[in-house]
């Protein structure tokens, strides 16, 4: 018995069949979604496999979520949130570095020509502003301290070389940051600033540590 010849010819006849064999293969699979297994840098997503969001960069040898292509290990579109972009920071400053490798203008006048770059003002003669610091730049070319160990963060404290948290949660005025290592400045009893880092029924102790509340029996 011969196969039915339609208008279009047997040969769109013969290309449907893979199709319709590879859907019959599938159905049992999207019946049963919770026995799918998924492959590297996917996950399931009720009878789907989907991409896995976040895969830092792992090389995928040319999947086909990035197109197909190998991407040497560099972040694939579709697997990761993309691109951390830069977001130039101005406010209050006319001068000076903007953060992301720009300037948030330059000083034009001749009451004002000097910028204090820490401050993002322009001054008639730089003032260092070291109100706070303990190391790191004055903003007039010139220094607020150096650190005896551990290295100084942006905001110009020097972060112990214990601390394990990142360096711009060392003494941010935030919150109290605990578990990082080293105690920090914002656990002082009267910061007032929420404990981050222990779980419910703890607090910070004065070494930086997370403690119970309850006391053990």
């Amino acid at each position: 018995m011969s196969a039915p010849v339609s208008r279009y010819g047997v040969v769109r006849v013969r290309q449907a069949i893979p199709w319709l064999a590879v859907t019959a293969a599938a159905l049992p699979l999207l019946a049963c979604g919770s026995s799918l297994k998924c492959g590297p840098g996917t996950r399931l997503s009720g009878s789907f496999c989907v991409p896995a969001a976040g895969d830092a960069g792992r090389q995928d040898a040319g999947s086909a979520l990035d197109g197909g292509s190998p991407d040497g290990g560099a972040l694939d579109a579709g697997q990761d949130a993309g691109p951390q972009t830069c977001s130039p920071y101005c406010v209050n400053r006319n001068c000076g570095s903007d953060g992301c490798g720009g300037s948030c203008g330059s000083c034009s006048s001749l009451a004002a020509p000097t910028c204090n770059t820490v401050l993002g003002i322009c001054q008639a003669t730089c003032t260092p502003a070291c109100a706070g610091r303990n190391c790191g730049d004055d903003g007039c070319g010139g220094t607020c301290g150096a650190c005896d160990g551990g290295s100084c963060n942006a905001a110009g404290l020097c972060v112990p070389a214990s601390w394990t948290c990142p360096q711009n949660q060392y003494g941010a005025h935030d919150y109290c940051h605990c578990g990082c290592g080293a105690p920090d400045p914002d656990c002082a009893p009267d910061a007032g600033l929420a404990v981050l880092g222990c779980q419910a029924q703890q607090t910070c102790s004065p070494s930086g540590a997370c403690v119970s509340l309850v006391p053990s029996s």
